[in-house]
């Protein structure tokens, strides 16, 4: 990145002021050398800080809804492709910013997002009843990182991590007590926003699984795409 190189510039400038700072130290009194000190040490660990950085990433996968699903009994997505097995390292977004896994301070999921994609923007209330996602990774613990259990109310896209993602179908009600006494649907979802999963995401390789419980058989059948959304921190220095 360019402001990677420039803050590496200026930091080497530092080093190089300080460095003769310390040669012309005996020309000034205590009290102004120390100071001049103290601001080169300063301004050197805000360079440092300002090395650290981040990016937006996402990685998308396809799963099929079907006839054979099972009503009221968890059954596995068959994820297509990029959740099996998956190499963050290896995606075009880590190539093209030149990132390396050993670069990586913290890998955070910001959002999970399930829509219907065939047919185009079906709803999805009338036959999901709840979703699990979770993560797994050579030497780690399977590890839970979404559920949402879906009321009987039109929704097209399921969002994890949104403000909407838990509450009432009818915003008149905050509790679930009120809103289910008032025949409205309560939407309740987990989360784990903004918890480091570096060590999965850095493994040769990882996984990403879900469980799907339907409310009723499908009159046909359902192609879900599912986008989980990453913040990458990484650490320049």
């Amino acid at each position: 990145m360019v402001s990677s190189r420039i803050n590496a510039d200026i930091s080497l400038i530092l080093l190089y002021v300080s460095f003769k700072f310390t040669k012309l130290r005996p020309m000034f009194d205590s009290k102004l050398s120390s100071r001049l000190a103290l601001c080169v040490i300063l301004i050197t660990s805000m360079v440092a800080c300002a090395g650290l950085d981040d990016f937006k990433t996402e990685v998308t996968d396809e799963a099929t809804i079907d006839g054979t699903y099972l009503m009221n009994t968890p059954s596995s997505l068959d994820f297509g492709g990029k959740y099996d097995n998956l190499q963050l390292s290896a995606t075009q977004e880590f190539q093209d910013q030149g990132i390396d896994p050993d670069d990586v301070d913290a890998i955070y999921i910001t959002g999970i997002v399930i829509e219907a994609i065939n047919p185009e923007g079906a709803r999805l209330d009338p036959i999901i009843r709840s979703l699990d996602f979770s993560i797994s990774a050579q030497g780690q613990a399977e590890k839970l990182i979404g559920r949402s259990i879906i009321p009987d109310s039109e929704l097209r896209i399921i969002e994890l991590g949104s403000p909407s993602a838990s509450g009432c179908s009818n915003a008149q009600y905050s509790d679930e007590m009120n809103c289910a006494a008032n025949g409205a649907q309560w939407l309740s979802s987990s989360f784990a926003e903004m918890e480091n999963i570096k060590d999965y995401a850095t493994a040769d390789s990882m996984s990403v699984t879900a469980n799907v419980e339907l409310k009723q058989k499908p009159l046909f059948t359902t192609t879900l795409r599912t986008t989980i959304k990453l913040l990458v921190d990484i650490n320049l220095f």
